[in-house]
């Protein structure tokens, strides 16, 4: 899913948060968590996308389905279980703000990113991250591109 559809839904939730909290720095945290969890994929890109790199290949919309390798390594529901037990533990509101943003980024990318207009057929457990570290991270073995003819038809 494209980081300006967490953005958008960062601030349109982040608000309503603002108001219910009182708090500017909760909302922040929130949507920034939201949005900037994205800055996996430059990394994935950096290390693992074809050569010769570049700005525009990389905002391609297809950039990273053209890697070997697909790490993102903030994409993980390990990291939410991680960030509400901190949460729990030190009973911060920021870090529950964290902890919402990521899970939103999440289930934002699980649903968007299955969609039958897209050109990827993920594997159901794609987004632990646990799953692709015992994939080594092999692309071709966490997803499968889908026909462009079907990918269309949805």
């Amino acid at each position: 899913m494209r980081p300006a559809y967490h953005a958008l839904a960062g601030i349109g939730l982040g608000i309503p948060l603002l108001v219910i909290s009182g708090s500017w720095q909760v909302a922040g945290c929130f949507s920034i968590a939201t949005t900037l969890m994205d800055v996996d994929h430059v990394l994935d890109y950096a290390f693992w996308g074809k050569h010769p790199r570049s700005l525009k290949k990389f905002l391609k919309k297809d950039a990273t389905l053209n890697s070997p390798r697909m790490v993102f390594i903030f994409h993980g529901y390990e990291w939410v279980i991680v960030m509400f037990a901190l949460a729990a533990r030190f009973d911060h509101p920021l870090i529950v703000a964290v902890a919402a943003g990521i899970t939103l980024h999440l289930l934002m990318d699980e649903v968007g990113n299955r969609l039958p207009n897209r050109l990827t057929i993920l594997h159901p457990l794609f987004y632990f991250f646990s799953f692709r570290l015992k994939h080594r991270f092999r692309a071709s073995s966490i997803y499968q591109v889908r026909d462009r003819n079907q990918s269309s038809e949805g």
